[in-house]
């Protein structure tokens, strides 16, 4: 009877309901001794050796960490056992693989080998961000604007993710005054407005952020009059002056 619980635990069969089985041996009263797992198996080997031929993505489940990566099922009925290495999980190295205990993925099969089955999320993210990559390209020029989102933080300044492809902000592009750090003005994952400065031969692509808001210093003589009163921040004193912003 346990062959007919699901992977949850729970009765997988009705009365009346047509299975299919496999033949398994003669039990010790004469009568045929049938395997519905066997069956399965038999269909699930198919499956995915379907999967692996076409390059079809299979789902995970990923189950337990391990050392080198993390266990994922991408049976249907039964459990089969799948790999997935650390360096398969994403396009960038992910630190973190016990947050992905008990979440559903998509993959491609890289290796089937009897019941050695290894699998790569990365190969698959890579392909896909290719093609956004390439419709990035078709449509960024000098002067427009781009959403996108902010990936990295370094001293020089901010990369941010256009779709597929990376641009870089420098710091003194952030605001139109001083900054201190990057990490003041915006935060990793943050979605943001830019504007495209120029895009390299290399295909370095430099952005601003500062330019998505009008320069204040072109309205500085009408705003700020001599013998206007103003209140200000002082940001830098030195030996013989005072900086206000």
């Amino acid at each position: 009877i346990q062959e007919f619980y699901n992977k949850s635990g729970e009765p997988d069969v009705n009365i009346g309901e047509e299975v299919e089985v496999m033949f398994d041996n003669w039990a010790n009263e004469g009568l045929p001794k049938l395997s519905r797992i066997k069956a399965e198996q038999i269909r699930e080997n198919k499956r995915i050796q379907e999967c692996f031929d076409k390059g079809e993505l299979v789902k995970a489940r990923v189950t337990q960490k391990v050392k080198g990566g993390v266990i994922a099922d991408v049976g249907d009925k039964i459990e089969i056992r799948a790999f997935i290495p650390g360096s398969q999980i994403d396009i960038s190295p992910k630190q973190d693989l016990d947050s992905l205990v008990g979440e559903t993925i998509e993959a491609r099969i890289i290796k089937l080998a009897g019941n050695d089955i290894v699998l790569s999320r990365r190969v698959y993210l890579e392909e896909e961000r290719e093609v956004l990559k390439k419709e990035t390209l078709s449509r960024i020029e000098a002067g427009k604007e781009m959403s996108g989102k902010v990936v990295n933080i370094i001293n020089q300044g901010v990369f941010v993710d256009l779709g597929g492809i990376e641009g870089f902000i420098p710091v003194s592009e952030l605001t139109w005054g001083r900054v201190a750090h990057p990490g003041d003005v915006l935060s990793k994952d943050q979605i943001i407005k830019t504007i495209v400065l120029r895009i390299e031969e290399g295909g370095k692509i430099t952005l601003s952020l500062k330019d998505t808001n009008p320069d204040p210093w072109t309205s500085v003589k009408e705003k700020y009059k001599p013998g206007t009163q103003i209140k200000g921040k002082a940001v830098s004193i030195t030996d013989f002056e005072v900086f206000v912003e």
